[in-house]
């Protein structure tokens, strides 16, 4: 090649995501072994080049990273390198907070975020703040010709997959609460990105179908919701980010627009095609019917509310086991035992592994004293369940 460096900087991490996508895909087919060579291998590199990544490199490597899952002797991505990950994006929007352009593509920034919440890594806070402020809010051109248009966010109408991960990583982060100007309390995350969600639910919106559509509204739904319900009176934080109860109450608001526009939306899509999207649909009504449903809601608002829970409860309410278990990232029974032989010796014999109660698998289950599962379980004397990797319950 004429321009090696170049070449390879932009090629690596391309090859890096394609490994980690075959080695997933591969599950079961691969020794274990081999498997853990090309982890270690994937993290290696990662280390070495975190610091001369561009921004799609970047996203690729970190959604790579977050594919990869725990070794089998349980050890997890080292957090110093989603630390070193994060940091790396940080600076590459610091380095062009005079461009109007932001760094990240709309879909480079959803792997991002949804790299990080697989990973569970936010770090101070800071960092992620800064990368969301700097696309998601308008940004001032740095010249007069710079049209007035340009000043937007990126995640458009359009976009309505990164408008979901990006939602959708906001909350399990925990940071959908923090001003991305600390000068407004009322200027979080998912209130930048409700504008979009809203016209993301119109009937003109072709990219709003299908299964792909449905999981999008789906975790946009789990996500509002989520945030209406936590919200919590402004009065019992004082001092906190979301300012005055007049902020919290308009945030409120506006939360509540999207939650139902996304539910709106969810009866024109096959949303019970897959329990995931299922589960986060009931969960979204849940949250709202709680934060804001009973004597307070509109007629409207109820009205639709009970078209989605008879929409999504037909025709079977209530997943089983079996149904539940479908696509879950099951932890290893090593992680389990461990677990289990830490506790004292009384605990242990109500002690149950992996036991199904809607709509979860539980980890470890302990009984109640005296319960009449704990009584049958001791007279039966059996030893605990061990399951499998993705061994569902019988």
């Amino acid at each position: 090649a004429q321009y090696p460096k170049p070449v390879e900087a932009a090629l690596l991490p391309h090859h890096i995501l394609a490994v980690s996508t075959a080695l997933v895909r591969s599950e079961g087919l691969l020794s274990s072994e081999a498997s853990e060579i090309i982890r270690r291998t994937v993290m290696s590199w990662a280390t070495a080049n975190v610091s001369g990544l561009r921004p799609r490199g970047l996203s690729g490597v970190a959604l790579a990273l977050s594919r990869l899952g725990p070794s089998p002797g349980g050890d997890a991505v080292d957090a110093v390198l989603l630390r070193a990950l994060l940091c790396r994006a940080a600076e590459l929007v610091q380095v062009s907070a005079d461009d109007p352009a932001a760094p990240f593509r709309p879909d480079w920034l959803g792997m991002l975020m949804c790299s990080l919440a697989r990973g569970r890594y936010r770090g101070s806070g800071e960092g992620l703040r800064a990368i969301l402020e700097a696309h998601l809010l308008p940004r001032a051109p740095a010249q007069e010709s710079v049209p007035a248009s340009s000043m937007q966010g990126i995640l458009l109408p359009s976009e309505l997959q990164n408008l979901a991960l990006t939602a959708h990583a906001t909350v399990k982060l925990d940071i959908h609460t923090v001003p991305l100007d600390p000068t407004d309390p009322a200027s979080v995350a998912l209130a930048a990105l409700a504008p979009a969600v809203l016209q993301s639910c119109s009937n003109s919106n072709r990219g709003l179908q299908g299964a792909k559509g449905a999981r999008s509204v789906g975790l946009l739904a789990h996500a509002f919701g989520v945030a209406l319900l936590v919200a919590g009176p402004a009065e019992a934080s004082p001092g906190a980010l979301r300012g005055t109860l007049a902020g919290q109450r308009h945030l409120e608001t506006v939360y509540e627009r999207a939650l139902m526009e996304l539910f709106g939306a969810s009866l024109r899509l096959p949303t019970k095609q897959e329990f995931r999207v299922h589960f986060q649909l009931l969960s979204a009504l849940q949250c709202w019917w709680c934060a804001a449903g009973g004597p307070q809601a509109s007629l409207g608002n109820l009205r639709l509310a009970h078209r989605v829970l008879e929409d999504t409860g037909r025709p079977n309410p209530i997943p089983g086991a079996t149904e539940s278990a479908d696509g879950q990232d099951w932890i290893t029974t090593k992680g389990h035992e461990e677990v289990v032989q830490a506790l004292p010796a009384a605990f242990l014999e109500r002690a149950v592994m992996e036991e199904f109660a809607f709509p979860f698998w539980l980890d470890v289950v302990l009984h109640p004293e005296g319960s009449v599962r704990a009584q049958l379980q001791s007279a039966s004397g059996r030893e605990l369940p061990l399951r499998t990797r993705g061994q569902p319950h019988e």
